[in-house]
């Protein structure tokens, strides 16, 4: 009788860890903002990314611009978040002369059940 309660206690436990990731894995989040930002050659440009995600998330270059001194993103030890930093090319060398896009990706580490939340920043620069 007890293996028997034991193995059914067992089995609905399972059945609701089950069901609860799958309802769980049908909410990945995936949120999409697009910034159009005009600069001057020879300034810099810094992006906050901690009003995209959480001190937990992870932050990378998902497509590199292509007509920069410095493109990177940094972590800021003292304030314990995610900085984005753009200088544009002093001398441009290719033929987007005036225009230059970079592509960050903010990520959740993986949580409960495997749910994936991203935030994807497309940056679009206007260089004058």
């Amino acid at each position: 009788m007890k293996k028997s309660s034991l193995l059914l206690l067992i089995t609905i436990l399972t059945s609701t860890v089950f069901f609860s990731c799958k309802k769980m894995h049908d909410k990945n989040e995936l949120k999409e903002i697009t910034l159009n930002v005009t600069i001057a050659r020879g300034t810099d440009y810094t992006l906050d990314l901690s009003q995209y995600g959480d001190a937990d998330d992870i932050a990378s270059i998902d497509t590199q611009a292509l007509e920069f001194d410095k493109s990177e993103i940094v972590f800021a030890q003292y304030v314990q978040k995610y900085m984005y930093s753009y200088t544009p090319n002093a001398t441009p060398k290719f033929a987007t002369v005036g225009k230059d896009k970079v592509v960050l990706k903010i990520t959740e580490p993986s949580g409960r059940c495997n749910k994936i939340e991203q935030t994807i920043i497309t940056i679009n620069f206007t260089i004058q």
